[in-house]
C-alpha cells in the first residue's frame, strides 16, 4: 500500500494505539533538510485538508502545528521551527494512520537519539498547571523521563504523567551528548 493511501484509507485512521495520553506532547525542531522526516498532507472523503502528517521512517509522528504562544516561556524558536503534536496527545477527532505503540516507541526514541541535530520535548500531565522539569538530552534523567512518559502511554501500572522539558542542541541549556535516548 502507497503512503497516499495509507492516509486516505477510512480503515487507517487514528487508533488508540495507547491506553493514556498527556494534555501536551510537542516536539518542537528544524526538521527542514532531514532525509528521515517527511511530511504528508492529509486527506479526509472531502479532499485534502490543512493537516500534515510528519512522519519518520514510515511512522506516523503526529500532526505539524504552528508555534503557539506557550512555546515561547520554552525556548528561542524562530520560522524555521517546526512543532509536531505528537499521536499520543492527539484527541479523536484528529485523523493520523494506524500507529502502533511499540513501533511508535522505537521511531520517537531513535529521531531523538540521532535523527535531528536540535529539538525540545515538552510533555505536561495538565496543561500550564505546575512547573516543568528542566532536562538535557545528554542526561540520564532524560531517558528515565521518556520512559516514565512510555510507561504511562502504555497504562504501566503505578505510573504517572511526567511533566518536563527535554532539550537537545540550539535549545539545551546544557552540555550536549551523543548519549542515545532509552
Amino acid at each position: 500500500m502507497a503512503l497516499g493511501e495509507l492516509i486516505r484509507s477510512p480503515k487507517n485512521q487514528h487508533v488508540e494505539a495507547f491506553s493514556r495520553r498527556p494534555d501536551v506532547l510537542d516536539l518542537i525542531a528544524k526538521i527542514e533538510g532531514s532525509t528521515d522526516i517527511r511530511l504528508m498532507e492529509q486527506e479526509s472523503a472531502f479532499g485534502k485538508t490543512s493537516d500534515q502528517v510528519a512522519l519518520y521512517r514510515g511512522v506516523a509522528l503526529g500532526l505539524t502545528s504552528r508555534l503557539m504562544p506557550y512555546h515561547s516561556s520554552v525556548g528561542n524558536f524562530d520560522a524555521d521551527s517546526a512543532v509536531i503534536l505528537l499521536a499520543p496527545a492527539l484527541r479523536d477527532s484528529r485523523r493520523i494512520p494506524r500507529v502502533d505503540a511499540d513501533a511508535y516507541e522505537s521511531a520517537l526514541s531513535r529521531l531523538l537519539s540521532g535523527g535531528l541535530a536540535s529539538w525540545t520535548l515538552i510533555c505536561e500531565r495538565d496543561c500550564d498547571q505546575e512547573s516543568r522539569r528542566a532536562i538535557d538530552a545528554a542526561s540520564e534523567e532524560a531517558n528515565t523521563a521518556l520512559r516514565e512518559l512510555f510507561d504511562f502511554l502504555r497504562g504501566v501500572p503505578g505510573s504517572a504523567c511526567p511533566t518536563f522539558i527535554i532539550a537537545k542542541g540550539e535549545q539545551a541549556s546544557a552540555s550536549d551528548g551523543d548519549k542515545p535516548l532509552i
